[in-house]
């Protein structure tokens, strides 16, 4: 990360005049910056079904079991009721036999939260075994069986929901500085003349001895306190300080099937699309979709979920910042060189796709001229990220300008209803990169890049993302 900060977090030393410590103030703020950072997403996030796949369910069910034993005149506190019951009277009068309830469902409370953290410590070490992965083919080792009965009983799937496992998913390790060094003399081995290799070994062994272990603590401190200590950092220097244009630097794309195509009819392909994009972004708002599993055994992290849809990149002098949305209720729809804003809500309900269609429909047959400078705003997304982002504090900051941005940048998505054909020949391989080029870059002013991704409509059906 060229952008990192280049210091230590502190120097020990010991003197004649005694011990000496000099912290790095400007690190230590960036980790405990990040540190509050992770707990404060940690807090907005899901809670209870981090911690077991029934989440809320199982908590109510143990709130209804201990309370249903109490009327029934059974102590399923295991005499630790009379004591909290003692404990709540110091605080509040609460008549009998109210007080024993209070008391039995308190109890069942932290039971509940104790074997929810016992049984994520449990899930956590079963993910942590990486053995199965490197096995040849034929004779299972005992350690794998066993570890494979107990994923079948530990990590069941059934009912779970999309981030029901993430609190469980073993954390990314912090790699030995040394094998980290040797990895990297490894590689620059073919890429340098011998007198060069030399001098980069003595640069690394100068980086063993003075500064690795400085900045191995620093990875460290921030390793013990978040999920990932390498995430956050990798998207704010490598990504979001980056000046440079999005456009073909960041961005990538997805192709249609090339040897199907269910509609050349192009409102009716986008109406079907964006509608299945919607409830899938549905499904991922409630929860109702199931974590990705290895085997249907090992789930994976889900995280990748959670910014697909309502965020945007919005433009800084210094650093780039991202706008996520939990819900917004219209998409942006680009045609012609003029942009659309389509509420996919109608009352209390979705729209369904023949509705979506009839919308766009009036959208592909609006002949009227783009406002002036529309056709080319998108443009300013393909540049520099500087000079965007004086040109949207300059004339973005008030008014219709605004108004107008605001649509964009706060829809689900941007749908591109674009006035070209994009197909695939076998016997012609320039259209296929002509389909390549215009999903990468198109002209330049006909794809908003800092979406989250947008969904393109070519004018025979032709369909890519």
């Amino acid at each position: 990360m060229a952008e990192a900060h280049q210091a230590v977090v502190f120097a020990f030393n010991i003197t004649d005049e005694g011990i000496q410590l000099d912290f790095d103030h400007t690190v230590l703020r960036e980790v405990f910056a990040s540190i509050l950072q992770e707990r404060h997403r940690q807090a907005e996030e899901p809670g209870m079904e981090q911690h077991l796949p029934d989440g809320p369910k199982s908590f109510c069910l143990a709130l209804f079991g201990g309370t249903s034993a109490a009327l029934l005149g059974r102590d399923p506190t295991f005499g630790c009721g009379a004591k909290i019951e003692s404990l709540i009277s110091r605080f509040v009068t609460v008549p009998a036999p109210y007080n024993r309830y209070l008391a039995v469902s308190i109890f069942s409370g932290f039971s509940w939260l104790a074997v929810a953290r016992v049984y994520k410590s449990v899930q956590s070490q079963l993910l942590a075994y990486h053995g199965w992965m490197y096995e040849v083919r034929g004779p299972t080792s005992w350690r794998t069986k066993l570890w494979y009965g107990a994923c079948r009983v530990l990590l069941w799937s059934s009912g779970a929901s999309l981030f029901s496992f993430q609190g469980c998913l073993p954390t990314l390790p912090v790699p030995p500085v040394k094998k980290t060094v040797d990895r990297y003399l490894l590689s620059m081995e073919p890429l340098l003349s011998e007198s060069e290799m030399a001098e980069t070994r003595a640069l690394a062994r100068d980086f063993l001895a003075k500064e690795s272990w400085k900045l191995q603590f620093y990875l460290k401190l921030k390793y013990y306190w978040t999920n990932n200590y390498v995430s956050d950092w990798w998207e704010e220097f490598v990504y979001l300080y980056s000046r440079d244009p999005i456009m073909v630097n960041s961005n990538y794309y997805g192709v249609d099937a090339v040897l199907l195509n269910p509609s050349n009819v192009q409102v009716a392909r986008a109406a079907n699309m964006a509608w299945g994009f919607l409830r899938y972004w549905r499904n991922i708002s409630r929860q109702t979709m199931q974590p990705l599993m290895v085997q249907n055994l090992v789930p994976l992290c889900s995280w990748q979920y959670e910014r697909q849809f309502a965020t945007t990149r919005i433009p800084g002098e210094e650093r780039d910042y991202l706008m996520h949305l939990n819900d917004t209720r219209h998409i942006a729809v680009f045609h012609s060189g003029r942009f659309y804003k389509v509420y996919f809500h109608y009352g209390n309900r979705w729209l369904e796709p023949c509705e979506l269609e009839a919308q766009f429909q009036r959208i592909v047959d609006d002949k009227s001229p783009p406002a002036p400078g529309e056709a080319e705003l998108a443009a300013l997304t393909a540049g520099e990220r500087k000079v965007w982002a004086r040109a949207r504090k300059d004339f973005f900051r008030r008014g219709v300008n605004k108004t107008s941005l605001d649509a964009v940048e706060r829809a689900a998505f941007v749908l591109v209803l674009d006035d070209e054909e994009a197909d695939y020949d076998p016997k012609d391989d320039s259209k296929l990169d002509h389909f390549a080029k215009s999903l990468l870059h198109g002209n330049g002013r006909n794809r908003w890049f800092d979406k989250s991704f947008s969904l393109i409509v070519f004018a025979n059906g032709r369909v890519s993302a």
